[in-house]
């Protein structure tokens, strides 16, 4: 027997499964939290905030305590009284307000689509970013959220986490560098 023989032989007697691993890896869940604190935890750890809405009705007293003081918001929400502003101007938004359509909870990212982003570059350009979101959009990985857009009708859309970052070499992280200074989730029935 050779050299490259026995080598094999005790490769094939050691236990090492023929097929390689599986790409997919579910996110695993903790049993202790559900899908919306994991994607809440999840959007803080990408530079964000979330907060847990147990009601709709709460939108509008959240909005007033964690904006104070701000005058340029373009709202694409229908139904919440905000928004002054109807386009982008020569002075960016101080305030973007959309509904997404969907969460993830394994990277904290939104889906946003044509269908609630009527202009592409509002997320981008805008200092601050409030995202609306119903609890029943949220799902656990990407592998899901593929699936959910897949049936969606839409000719735009993107992910969209946490606010704009960088970072060099140096592990130097700067948030709002070339777009949002914060992104926020409100969580909501």
């Amino acid at each position: 027997m050779t050299s490259r023989d026995k080598i094999l032989q005790s490769i094939g007697t050691s236990g090492i499964p023929d097929a390689p691993p599986p790409l997919y890896m579910p996110v695993k869940t903790n049993p202790e939290k559900n899908l919306q604190e994991l994607f809440a935890d999840m959007v803080r750890r990408v530079g964000g905030d979330a907060r847990i809405l147990e009601k709709s009705e709460q939108i509008s007293g959240a909005l007033n305590s964690d904006y104070p003081g701000i005058h340029r918001i373009i709202s694409c929400v229908d139904g919440l009284p905000y928004g002054n502003l109807k386009t982008v101007s020569d002075e960016p938004p101080q305030l973007v307000l959309l509904r997404a359509e969907l969460g993830v909870a394994e990277n904290g990212a939104v889906w946003l689509s044509d269908r609630d982003l009527p202009q592409r570059i509002l997320p981008f350009i805008a200092e601050n970013v409030l995202i609306l979101l119903q609890i029943d959009g949220l799902v656990a990985d990407m592998h899901a959220a593929y699936s959910a857009i897949g049936r969606m009708d839409y000719s735009f859309g993107l992910f969209l986490s946490g606010p704009s970052k960088t970072a060099d070499i140096e592990q130097s992280l700067v948030i709002g560098a070339q777009g949002a200074k914060s992104l926020r989730v409100y969580l909501h029935r």
